[in-house]
């Protein structure tokens, strides 16, 4: 990417600002806060041009998270923090049109710039959504000429405490070290429920807070040989670096600062109790480098969070290793998708009272270059939570729809519909009724002959625009369905107001149809359901069948399809045409 253009709008300052000041404590990166801002603002024109060019391409989205993988923005923090930015300002800041087709587009560039990421949100959203704002704020302020908040507004001036320039310096030093004895530790602090303070008391009352707690650090940390920087926003790390082993000593020190914050803080007629988050990473320093220990120390931290807060955690490389291991996924989705690396298997629906195939459920499966085949439940989640679903399960859709028109086209009236499973988060897509319109266009495939999944959790207390979703794809011609029926709110309620058309029983009730020593109530409880959908002019299917005597017993109930290995397990499509083919 190029220099900074000239001809860039004053909107795309205040963006870059903002950005800079949001995600700046987020990541170890070897940048000063000006060149942390020069780069981002080669980003910012980026997605400006992105935005503003036609025909619309979000493919900068991807560059744009490559670029800020590329240069160590890799934490769930900085993911946040930029996703927020672009929902709440982009559109404002760059000085754009803010009409329909520019929102739409704000969507996709999220969804992009997530999927290049090495992150995942996490339950930070909330409170960043606050500071985000309040980084436009200062962005505005200091373009304007306003002068410059203090880094640390405190009334200990006396304290030793870098800033977070100051810290990466010495942190530089240390690593720079070529003695191999030394062990460097790191605790990493974070202010639990800052965002509270600040909104009820104000972010002078929230910056003297601050300045406290780092007085009580300061007091706690004693004559240990350590260094405390106040990283960003209410966050603090507190380096050390020694000959002998610092695990001991770094734990007490965690314990000696939650006994000394449970005494609250007075001041200004103010008395306010906090507690706090701690990670603690200790290392012999030649076990790694200055980004992997600011890395792992976040992890840490994220999980003390994650356990309750108020509380500390020490590095576990197992569980360290896992999340590494989600982060890489996450980076990779997006070129996965790219590179055809997504493909979709079919499980076969059976009709009960002939064994005839009369539909197929389509499951996206992944294989990766160096992990292999990886099932949905290695990555669905992380999809979800990067707003990838939505592109992936477009692709999906239009995989699913053409496979479906490919079986119509070869044994006609005999030919399978598809079902395809729908996540919340591409329920509440505003596009999801045109992505469908255009799957079923595109193929050419009847909309009666697809078929939509959504969990009981994920359709109840469904909201006015995804209801209106589902109501206009169901006047489109396409069957609603409810997956794994019976393990979510089971509130046959819904049942009565939404535009279902199909229940699928969850396989969990099948172990009581199985020969010899049944379980009677789960019978009745299938019996039951069945009895209910039919009443309310619904069909059934019961997943997870496994055996012969399952499927009869089904059938003898009145279940209308059956789902399980006793017919087929998932695979490519030439498996269902083998069944196909057998029956014409």
């Amino acid at each position: 990417m190029g220099a900074v253009g000239q001809s860039r709008k004053p909107g795309e300052k205040w963006f870059t600002r903002a950005w800079s000041k949001a995600i700046a404590s987020t990541s170890y990166v070897a940048m000063s806060r000006e060149e942390i801002e020069e780069f981002l603002g080669r980003l910012t024109h980026k997605l400006a041009a992105a935005l503003l060019g036609e025909p619309f391409c979000a493919a900068p989205a991807a560059e744009v998270g490559a670029a800020l993988v590329e240069a160590n923005f890799t934490t769930p923090a900085t993911l946040s923090k930029t996703i927020g930015l672009l929902g709440q300002d982009a559109i404002e800041l760059l000085g754009l049109v803010s009409d329909e087709v520019l929102r739409t587009r704000i969507v996709e560039l999220q969804a992009g710039v997530a999927n290049g990421f090495v992150g995942a949100l996490r339950d930070r959203t909330l409170r960043e959504h606050e500071e985000i704002r309040q980084a436009v704020l200062d962005a505005r302020m200091q373009l304007a000429g306003v002068g410059r908040r203090p880094v640390l507004d405190t009334d200990h001036s006396g304290l030793d405490v870098l800033d977070r320039d100051g810290f990466l310096r010495r942190l530089d030093e240390v690593f720079s070290s070529i003695d191999p004895d030394l062990r460097v530790g790191l605790v990493h602090l974070d202010i639990d429920a800052f965002k509270v303070i600040n909104n009820s008391l104000g972010h002078k009352v929230g910056e003297r807070l601050l300045g406290a707690v780092a007085g009580r650090l300061a007091e706690c940390m004693g004559d240990l040989p350590a260094q405390l920087a106040r990283i960003g926003g209410d966050e603090f790390a507190i380096l050390t670096v020694s000959d002998q082993r610092l695990g001991d000593s770094l734990v007490s020190l965690a314990e000696k600062i939650l006994a000394e914050l449970i005494t609250p803080l007075s001041f200004d007629g103010h008395e306010l109790a906090i507690s706090v988050s701690m990670g603690i990473v200790e290392r012999p320093i030649l076990a790694g480098t200055a980004v992997e220990l600011m890395r792992d120390a976040d992890i840490t931290l994220y999980r003390a969070k994650s356990e309750g807060r108020g509380r500390w955690a020490t590095y576990d490389e197992e569980h360290n290793a896992r999340e590494v291991s989600r982060y890489t996924l996450v980076a990779s989705m997006l070129t996965a998708l790219e590179r055809n690396e997504f493909y979709v298997e079919y499980q076969p629906l059976v009709r009960l009272s002939d064994k005839t195939v009369v539909g197929a459920e389509a499951l996206v499966r992944w294989m990766h270059p160096e992990m292999g085949k990886l099932s949905p439940d290695r990555f669905i989640g992380l999809a979800e939570e990067t707003g990838l679903i939505v592109p992936l399960g477009r692709w999906v859709l239009q995989q699913a729809c053409n496979q479906a028109k490919s079986w119509q086209d070869k044994y006609g009236t005999a030919g399978p519909f598809v079902s395809v499973n729908l996540a919340v988060r591409q329920l509440w897509d505003p596009n999801l009724v045109s992505d469908v319109a255009f799957a079923l266009e595109s193929s050419g495939l009847e909309p009666a002959q697809l078929q939509l999944e959504l969990t009981e959790s994920a359709i109840m207390g469904t909201a006015q625009q995804p209801l209106n979703a589902l109501r206009a794809l169901s006047e489109m011609g396409v069957r609603i369905a409810i997956d794994d029926f019976g393990t979510g709110y089971s509130n046959l309620a819904y049942l009565r107001d939404l535009p279902v058309h199909e229940l699928k029983i969850a396989g969990s009730f099948m172990a009581g149809l199985r020969v010899n020593g049944s379980n009677q109530v789960d019978e009745r409880i299938v019996s039951a359901l069945v009895a209910l959908a039919h009443g309310l002019k619904l069909t059934v299917t019961a997943e997870g069948v496994e055996t012969p005597a399952e499927a009869a017993r089904l059938s003898d109930i009145g279940c209308d399809l059956g789902q399980g290995w006793y017919f087929a397990k998932p695979g490519p499509p030439e498996n269902l045409d083998c069944l196909l083919a057998a029956a014409v």
